[in-house]
């Protein structure tokens, strides 16, 4: 890495109050390389969690916020209050000091409620600094994310793959990434769109084989023969009627008929209709009377509130009696003592300012609770006020509830009535059984004998079938053209897919070809992995990836811990030549590497070893 253009950063002190599981602990590696040692759950992650959580308000994974968890806990794993975690790390930065800090303090109520936290920041020797301005001290090193990049030989392979594919062209300085990209989202469209067409055309050859089917083997032809048949069945049927009935007659019973449906379906409509308002003056009842619980629901839910609101405001009335009380009763200044520092005074006009000064200031807070107290008591006013009104319209809405009640059994009892079987109002018929009997009368008169009746009765079976067969042939026909339109259709949709399929095959081929490209000068900037910047999956075929990949095993796919500790740090040794940074390097399980090649930036190993019953720090 060239020095002069690089912001080396280094290690120089490290102190932790009261955070997660360490009570006190303290280092001061002065930039070396250094390894702390301990057993499981000693602290080894809690030091390095406490080193990101400064920088990143990260954990050590630098993914998860940590302050949900980063306050001390007893055995049983319940927070301990009135802690107050606190790190500060000395860094050098070119050699010039930087020290940064951060607590995360309770919040608590005047009463000693704990309400939240809040954390405090400082900036070498200037304590409780803005958030914005402890931000900025770490942006002149380096953006939060690439701080990230560089601490940790594992954040980068935590990364969702196609932002860490968007990090490496960006390093190698690869444009052609972006056609890659733009290439495989074209092929998901036409996977996407191969996936409907295909759907679509496989669902065609059904249809086509349930219209044959409808279709039988009825032709056009048979359709004529049909219709011919038809004209000479409805000339038998005028000859039948012209010979044995009178036409006057025939219209005088077919206008009976009319008449007598007609008066029986009004009959039956208009009990209908009662049915039916019955039903609909319940429901609207039903409606009204739940509007009203729903009324006297709100009402009790909103005098609840108010109350609560009421209680609330009547405790800080209390408090504010309280407060008065207190500063009445606070004694008068002593002649020679300053009544704010409480030091001797002895220039006198000194004194006489200094109680003007607190006589004023006690006054202003008189006024000020008084104001307070005033307006509470206002709100109270108007609260208990409203509280009144709600009773009130509770009161409206419980009688309304009560009268719509009795009505409503009125109206359900009508209804029941209407539509229980045993009671159920029917046609009198009263209206029809003139008609009907003029009708029989007419018919009896007309002299239709039995033997006129079958034969009417073929002939018009005979013409209903002969009907039946014209609309099976019509049918037929529009089946046949439906089939040759879906035929075409069919045959056009089995072309779409070749040719989508080919427009795939096409696309993969230049995705594989520029994907293996893009490799090679990428991982020639690597010393211990490479990289994957495609699969090929049997069931998917080609898709964009970054996958790290040391001696031939894919990172998460077996690789061991040494391994992923090896190609971590030659990550950040490559990203840290790109940034022009050299961070602090956290390294935990530091316990699997046999060896650590000579790296170009300062690291922080974390060794588990049992037989350190305390942490321990060697430097190298």
């Amino acid at each position: 890495m060239d020095a002069e253009n690089c912001t080396v950063v280094k290690l120089m002190q490290l102190e932790i109050r009261e955070f997660m599981g360490i009570e006190r602990f303290h280092m001061a590696p002065n930039g070396k390389n250094m390894s702390v040692c301990g057993y499981n759950k000693a602290g080894k992650t809690t030091i390095a969690s406490a080193i990101t959580w400064l920088l990143a308000d990260k954990d050590l994974s630098l993914n998860q916020p940590a302050n949900f968890s980063i306050k001390p806990m007893d055995t049983a794993g319940n927070i301990i209050e009135g802690k107050t975690p606190y790190v500060t790390v000395k860094f050098s930065v070119n050699g010039d000091p930087l020290t940064l800090g951060k607590g995360y303090y309770e919040k608590r109520t005047k009463r000693g409620k704990l309400t939240g936290h809040t954390a405090r920041y400082s900036v070498n020797d200037e304590a409780n600094v803005k958030k914005k301005d402890f931000d900025k001290a770490i942006a002149e090193i380096g953006s939060v994310k690439t701080l990230q990049l560089l601490m940790s030989p594992f954040f980068f392979n935590t990364l969702p793959q196609a932002e860490c594919r968007k990090i490496l062209f960006e390093v190698g300085n690869v444009k052609a990434g972006d056609e890659l990209v733009r290439a495989e989202k074209k092929r998901t469209q036409l996977k996407a769109e191969l996936s409907v067409v295909e759907r679509e055309t496989i669902a065609i050859k059904p249809v086509i084989k349930e219209l044959r089917s409808n279709a039988g083997t009825l032709s056009p032809h048979d359709a004529e023969t049909a219709t011919n048949q038809l004209v000479k069945i409805d000339k038998k049927i005028a000859a039948i009627n012209a010979g044995l009935v009178d036409p006057d007659v025939t219209r005088k019973i077919s206008k009976l008929e009319d008449e007598i449906k007609t008066l029986e379906f009004d009959e039956s409509t208009d009990i209908i209709r009662k049915k039916t308002l019955a039903k609909l003056a319940v429901e609207a009842l039903e409606g009204k009377l739940r509007n009203e619980k729903m009324d006297i629901i709100g009402a009790l839910e909103t005098a609840g509130r108010k109350a609560l609101l009421a209680e609330s405001i009547e405790e800080e009335i209390a408090d504010c009696r309280t407060m008065f009380g207190a500063l009445i009763a606070e004694p008068e200044p002593n002649h020679g003592i300053c009544p704010t520092c409480h030091q001797p005074i002895t220039d006198k006009k000194s004194m006489e300012a200094a109680v003007s000064a607190f006589k004023e200031d006690r006054a202003k807070r008189a006024t000020e609770i008084n104001v307070r107290g005033k307006d509470l008591t206002g709100k109270l006013s108007a609260i208990r006020e409203d509280m009144k009104k709600l009773a009130i319209g509770r009161e409206v809405h419980e009688k309304n509830e009560a009268s719509f009640n009795t009505e409503l059994e009125i109206a359900q009892t009508k209804l029941d009535s209407l539509s229980d079987p045993t009671t159920d109002e029917k046609p009198d018929g009263s209206n029809t059984d003139a008609l009907k009997k003029e009708l029989s009368d007419l018919i009896e008169s007309s002299a239709i004998t039995e033997d006129t009746k079958v034969l009417l009765e073929e002939v018009n079976a005979e013409r209903t079938k002969t009907s039946d067969i014209i609309s099976a042939c019509k049918e037929a026909v529009k089946s046949v053209k439906r089939i040759d339109v879906l035929k075409k259709k069919e045959k056009d949709g089995w072309k779409k897919v070749e040719k989508i399929e080919d427009d795939i095959t096409k696309i993969e081929e230049e995705v594989r070809a520029e994907a293996e490209k893009l490799e090679g000068p990428i991982n020639a900037m690597f010393e211990r992995c490479s990289f994957k910047f495609m699969e090929d999956k049997i069931s998917s075929g080609f898709k964009p990836c970054c996958v790290t990949v040391v001696n031939g095993v894919q990172w998460g796919h077996g690789l061991n811990t040494e391994g992923e500790v090896s190609a971590g740090l030659d990550i950040v040794r490559v990203l840290s030549k790109h940034y022009g940074i050299s961070m602090p390097c956290l390294v935990d399980n530091a316990e699997s590497v046999l060896d650590f090649a000579d790296p170009d930036m300062q690291l922080i190993r974390f060794y588990a070893d049992k037989n350190c019953e305390q942490l321990e720090v060697f430097f190298d």
